[in-house]
This record gives C-alpha cells, structure tokens and sequence, in this order.
C-alpha cells in the first residue's frame, strides 16, 4: 500500500470520531489504558515471583537450620537413649517400675 492509502484511512477514521484531535485522543487513551492493564499484570507477576523466592528462601535456611540443630542436639540423644536402654537391661525390673520412671 502506498502512503496515499495510509493517510486516507487516516483521513476516513479520524473523521468518523470528529476530527484529527480527537481521533489521536482516543488512541492515545486507549494507549494508556492498554498500558496499564499490561503493566498491572507485570507488576503482579513480579511480585509473586519475588514472594516465591523469599519463600524459599526462607524455607531453605529455616531447613538447614534444624538440620544443624539436630546434629548438634543427636550426639546427646543417643547417648542418653543408649544409656536408659542398658540401665533397664541390666535391671531385672518389672514393667511396672519401668512404667513409673
């Protein structure tokens, strides 16, 4: 299509909406409008994103938290269960005695 044709939709449109003014109006607008729809959804997805990765983050560190906590907490544990199992294998004692302590 040559220019000619180009400016005469134009011509055509902007008449139909009242002039050139007001024609570039709406489509500026309408420009706006669609730029904020698109930008309302990036910004949403953005946000979400950055909540998951501050999610997981969290949830990584809160992990290797405990895992360090449990190595450090088991060495004691072991020994104490270790020590409870051969102190009621050595007794002769009764389930009952068992059951109190």
């Amino acid at each position: 299509m040559s220019k000619w044709n180009e400016y005469q939709k134009f011509s055509t449109r902007a008449k139909d909406f009242g002039g050139p003014e007001a024609y570039i109006n709406f489509l500026e607008d309408n420009a706006k409008g669609q730029g904020r729809t698109e930008g309302g959804i990036i910004g949403s997805l953005v946000t979400l994103g950055s909540f998951l990765v501050v999610w997981g983050g969290v949830r990584i560190f809160n992990h290797f938290k405990k895992r360090k906590q449990v190595k450090r907490i088991a060495p004691t544990v072991k020994d104490e269960f270790l020590s409870n199992i051969e102190q009621y294998s050595n007794e002769d004692a009764d389930p009952k005695s068992i059951e109190n302590n």
